[in-house]
């Protein structure tokens, strides 16, 4: 069996990075973090998912056929 050799990264780019600075980045791009379940950042757009919920009572919604939580994807764009 042939090892597959280990990658580096380049320099200047961390191995991981702290949950808590995600959640200044998120907080800091004025995302709402309570409802937030994925994000992508881009040079041009930020994807983003969140959880739909009910403006009545703050409720996530949940399909009944399958239970799964409904969610909002959204593109924002980036702009100069």
């Amino acid at each position: 069996m042939t090892e597959t050799p280990e990658l580096k990264l380049p320099p200047g780019i961390p191995e991981s990075i702290p949950l808590e600075r995600v959640r200044e980045l998120v907080s800091a791009l004025g995302l709402p973090l309570d409802d937030l379940c994925a994000f992508r950042l881009s040079s041009y757009a930020i994807e983003a998912e969140f959880y739909a919920t009910d403006p009545a009572n703050g409720m996530r919604y949940v399909f009944r056929d399958d239970n799964e939580i409904a969610t909002h994807k959204v593109i924002i764009k980036v702009v100069d």
